[in-house]
């Protein structure tokens, strides 16, 4: 991944936020939204009580063209049973030729929809170290996860690795992380996983993505549905630019109250 390569380095100003939100609109369908700088995506997922009888996407801002297409893989999950850990409901497709937040997003649906919870939101977010600790190291990060108004989570990191706390530090969120998480109670693993998201996706803010016409020009590997070869050359970046919540967490997802 050679522009990652470059990050690490590279300060962070102000403060990247994301957000999640859950909700069953009836015993048999759940709403979830998501909004960070770059994304905006929304998914309804209906079930029988044991298993997903349909998914639909509502992709209202995303990096690339070929990002709302992702909605036709991501139909894979129909008729997959309904799981309470959000990792396993991503192992049921091929990760790969899925977008990676819708993704995320539609297996947090089916865990939230296995669980029998009316709602929940997330909302992460990421900031330099030395805002709000002296003498932090040069590009550190601090990474909290606060779910349903209450902090849950909290890591120090260095470039991709957890520094703090002590029970983490030395932990990659690249390699190995999603493993980790499967020896956790299911509850805290989706906590975990939602915060290594936030984390990641944090980096693309060190980005510059006007530099980029097309996809492939990153020269990032398949990772995803748009870096797929048959997508990435055609990939066009979208003219709509990154959406900075740094002073406004209250503004995103507005408009959560309805079904994508």
């Amino acid at each position: 991944m050679p522009w990652e390569k470059q990050l690490a380095d590279i300060p962070l100003d102000g403060i990247f936020r994301r957000q999640i939100d859950l909700r069953a609109w009836d015993e048999h369908t759940v709403v979830g939204w998501l909004e960070d700088e770059f994304h905006h995506f929304g998914v309804t997922l209906t079930h029988d009580g044991g298993r997903i009888r349909d998914l639909r996407v509502a992709t209202p801002r995303h990096p690339w063209s070929t990002c709302a297409g992702a909605g036709v893989p991501l139909r894979a999950l129909i008729g997959q049973p309904l799981t309470g850990r959000c990792a396993a409901a991503g192992a049921l497709v091929d990760m790969r030729c899925n977008c990676t937040h819708l993704l995320d997003l539609a297996s947090l649906a089916v865990a939230h929809a296995w669980s029998g919870r009316i709602q929940r939101r997330y909302h992460g977010t990421v900031q330099a170290l030395s805002d709000v600790v002296d003498g932090a190291a040069r590009g550190a990060l601090r990474a909290t996860l606060r779910r349903d108004g209450r902090e849950v989570l909290s890591w120090d990191l260095l470039g991709y690795a957890i520094t703090a706390p002590e029970a983490m530090a030395g932990r990659s969120i690249l390699h190995g992380f999603r493993e980790w998480t499967d020896g956790l109670d299911a509850a805290d693993a989706e906590d975990e996983l939602v915060l290594r998201r936030v984390a990641f996706v944090s980096f693309g803010r060190r980005v510059d993505i006007e530099r980029f016409a097309v996809a492939a020009e990153l020269g990032q590997g398949p990772v995803c549905h748009t870096f797929q070869p048959e997508w990435s050359a055609i990939a066009l970046r979208m003219p709509t630019p990154p959406r900075r919540y740094d002073a406004a967490a209250d503004a995103m997802l507005e408009h959560i109250d309805r079904q994508p």
